[in-house]
């Protein structure tokens, strides 16, 4: 059995902290507030640890993303694989569990080269992942999906369900209810040639 190397666990520790000090302080007080000395403060640690870890607030700030990225994209791999990939794909895209965030990252890029360049990646490996995933569902089911390719519908699904995640986290639902009741015809387990051409 290899043996426990402890500087590797201190190390992956102390790294942790500055990570979930981050993104506490970004979904507190937003990503301007993330400074090496509030980290630090966050995380209990001394300031020179957070820059001995990350080097700049910009690897700082892509490496926050990046784990994020990753608990959002092992999401949406079961979420693809699943029986009804359509809906399940539309629940975590509409659902505001970790939106904030998200939308902190997103200002934050607008300051950032090195993020923006990091969520354009992240982006397109995202809509590569979805639209394989449509493609496959139509296949299975025998679907012609007419005006509503899998390109079409992953954008659809991607940019209606984020919009609603974003109104309903500021408290604002006017026309939400008409337009729920749009993408639930579309999702609707639709089988054959039929459905979604009467919709298009």
């Amino acid at each position: 059995m290899k043996p426990v190397d402890r500087r590797e666990q201190d190390r992956l520790k102390t790294r942790t902290a500055i990570l979930d000090a981050t993104e506490e302080i970004m979904r507190k007080e937003g990503y301007a507030a993330v400074t090496s000395r509030r980290v630090a403060e966050r995380a209990g640690l001394k300031s020179q640890l957070v820059h001995y870890h990350f080097g700049t607030m910009d690897e700082l700030f892509q490496e926050a993303y990046r784990r994020n990225d990753k608990r959002f994209f092992d999401k949406y791999v079961k979420a693809i694989i699943a029986r009804e990939p359509l809906r399940k794909i539309w629940e975590l895209s509409s659902s505001h569990e970790g939106m904030d965030l998200v939308a902190e990252y997103l200002s934050a890029a607008n300051h950032r080269k090195i993020l923006r360049d990091e969520i354009v990646q992240t982006w397109s490996r995202f809509r590569a992942l979805y639209i394989s995933g449509i493609e496959k569902h139509y296949e299975d089911n025998n679907i012609d999906a007419g005006d509503f390719t899998p390109g079409v519908m992953a954008f659809l699904i991607i940019a209606i369900g984020g919009t609603l995640a974003n109104e309903r986290g500021l408290g604002f639902s006017e026309g939400h209810e008409e337009i729920i009741g749009f993408m639930e015809a579309l999702l609707n387990k639709p089988r054959g040639n039929d459905r979604i051409n009467r919709l298009s």
